[in-house]
Order: C-alpha cells, then sequence, then structure tokens
C-alpha cells in the first residue's frame, strides 16, 4: 500500500494544477 499511497499523495498535489490545464492526465492515472 505505499506505492498506492505516495501516488495519491504525489497526484493529489499537481493534480489540482494540472487538472486546470490537462485533466485527462490525471484522469488516466487515476484509473488503475
Amino acid at each position: 500500500m505505499t506505492n498506492f499511497g505516495l501516488a495519491l499523495k504525489t497526484m493529489a498535489i499537481p493534480k489540482i494544477s494540472t487538472a486546470n490545464e490537462t485533466p485527462d492526465i490525471p484522469n488516466s492515472h487515476v484509473k488503475p
């Protein structure tokens, strides 16, 4: 569960900033 937690932590930050520019990339990563 360390990898998943890290991904969520690392994605949560850029997700907000990137969601405005490229919502397609973060969406693809969030979906397994």
